[in-house]
Parts: C-alpha cells; sequence; structure tokens
C-alpha cells in the first residue's frame, strides 16, 4: 500500500531552520531509508512508528516560503508530498511606553519588522527574560509569559503588559522587575530574532493634596504628597485634574507640585497621576 502522509505539524516554520515537523499519515515502512525532502533538500527522518515520522526543517534562503514537503521512504522515490511554509522571523524595535506599574495591563505599542509574516498565525508578545525563568502571578516561574497581540500593520502592533500580582493582590518578587519583550505566532516556540525591554514600578500613592481648593482662574500652586512619584523606572510623569493632563513643575518621591489650570466651571476634579502617561492612580 502507498504511504499516504495526512499532516504535517507545525505547518509552519521560520527560515533559519530548526523546527521539528511531525508528519502523521499512514504505511511508513521501516526502510531505514524515510526522509524528508525540501525541494532538493533531502534530510533525514526518524520513524516513530507506522503512522509518524519526525524531520528536522532545514535552513531556506530561498524566495519561494511555500513549498511541497515530500516524504521518501526508499531513497530518491516520493511516496507522496504535503504543504509546508517558511516565514521570516518578526524582529521587535521599539516598545512604548517602556515602563508600567506591577498590576500589568499597560498597553504596548510594538514597533519592528516583518510582523506581516506572523498574520496567518496566533499573534502574541512574549515576555521573558535571559535566564529563562520569570515572574508568574502565583510565584511559580516558567520560561516566558503570553498575551494576544493586535496586528495593526507590518511594523505595527499592540499587546497588553502580564501582571505580577497574585491572586491577593501582591507583587511576587517584583524589585526591579523587568522583560524582554517578543513577538510570536507559535506558543513561544519560535521567537522573534531582537527584543524590546519593558521595567516595572509599584504604583504610586496619593495621601493628600494642599490646598484642596482654588479659583476657576487657576493659578493656584497645588501640592500632592504621597509616596513613590519619582522612581527609577518611571517614563513620563503626568498629572491628571478631571479630564486636563499637564506635568508637574516639581518632583520628589513624596510630592508633585504644580499650578493649577484654568477652568471654565466650577466644582470637584478628581486628582490622579501617571508615571508612564497611560495608566493613572486610581
Amino acid at each position: 500500500m502507498p504511504t499516504i502522509p495526512i499532516d504535517v505539524s507545525p505547518r509552519r516554520g521560520p527560515t533559519k531552520g530548526g523546527t521539528e515537523l511531525i508528519i502523521t499519515g499512514s504505511n511508513f515502512t521501516d526502510s531505514g531509508e524515510i526522509a524528508c525532502r525540501f525541494v532538493d533538500k533531502i534530510v533525514k527522518a526518524k520513524r516513530i512508528n507506522s503512522a509518524e515520522i519526525r524531520c528536522i526543517a532545514p535552513p531556506w534562503p530561498q524566495e519561494e516560503k511555500d513549498i511541497d514537503l515530500g516524504i521518501q521512504v526508499f531513497k530518491g522515490i516520493d511516496y507522496a508530498a504535503t504543504l509546508y511554509t517558511y516565514y521570516e522571523l518578526a524582529q521587535v524595535k521599539t516598545v512604548m511606553p517602556s515602563r508600567g506599574p506591577l498590576s500589568g495591563f499597560t498597553q504596548l505599542a510594538v514597533t519592528g519588522a516583518k510582523f506581516e509574516e506572523y498574520e496567518k498565525g496566533d499573534l502574541e508578545c512574549a515576555f521573558k527574560q535571559e535566564d529563562s525563568s520569570n515572574f508568574f502571578v502565583d510565584g511559580g516561574k516558567q520560561p516566558f509569559i503570553l498575551t494576544h497581540a493586535t496586528l495593526v500593520n507590518e511594523t505595527f502592533l499592540r499587546c497588553d503588559t502580564p501582571s505580577l500580582l497574585n491572586k491577593q493582590g501582591y507583587a511576587v518578587e517584583a524589585d526591579n522587575a523587568w522583560f524582554d519583550v517578543y513577538v510570536t505566532k507559535d506558543g513561544g516556540n519560535e521567537l522573534s530574532e531582537t527584543s524590546g525591554r519593558f521595567e516595572y514600578y509599584s504604583d504610586p500613592f496619593i495621601y493628600d493634596i494642599m490646598p484642596a481648593l482654588g479659583p476657576v482662574t487657576g493659578g493656584t500652586v497645588v501640592t500632592i504628597n504621597g509616596t513613590g512619584f519619582d522612581q527609577n523606572t518611571t517614563c513620563g510623569i503626568f498629572v491628571r485634574l478631571g479630564i486636563v493632563e499637564f506635568k508637574p513643575d516639581k518632583i520628589t518621591n513624596d510630592s508633585l507640585v504644580f499650578i493649577a489650570p484654568h477652568s471654565n466651571f466650577p466644582g470637584t476634579a478628581a486628582v490622579t497621576v501617571s508615571l508612564n502617561g497611560q495608566q493613572f492612580t486610581q
């Protein structure tokens, strides 16, 4: 009976090669010569059983990326073929904002190149550390943390940062917490060639505001007292007064000083602070 391949998993892999392919089918005879043929490249395969073989995809410098993957049970004879697609690994250039709170959910704007190569797969951001042991919300470790990514165009995507808080709302091993941010389409099996750095900071706290009122004409010098305003991992401190956002005039770790702007209407306005220009205190 002829050899019949049914599927190859994964169906796509990077042009650098090295992806282990699992090919399922039937009648994979134990000939001792089983091989995978990538056009003109022959790669020795490992027979698992009569319904499964495995081989490693070779590097692929050619322009054509969709190829027929031939299965040879006996040397030089193709018994069947299935489709396999090569893609180029993406490159990450910038991650903005580069910092955010331990509670996570900072929306990142990730720029780079070749993101369109990942359009056919499940696009995600992979948050990884060099030592391959990351923070995890319940105190465990894992190689990386994945979050869903939205492709905007071939050089731009968005994704959210993971939270480093456990179920009780406390940070786990959060001192000097950071991740290198990669892009992946296959659950982290292959990461982008380059990455961007993201660092965490502790949420600031507001104790009081002095004075707590002023004229609608503005000009009142206001001091926000609290803690955690001037951390090393901040990247753009803003004060929000109602719906108006602006940078404070003076910054220390325990206080922020600003001049109240003009207001068209009298009334109470909420005062909040952001250390990354995106996420404000509650």
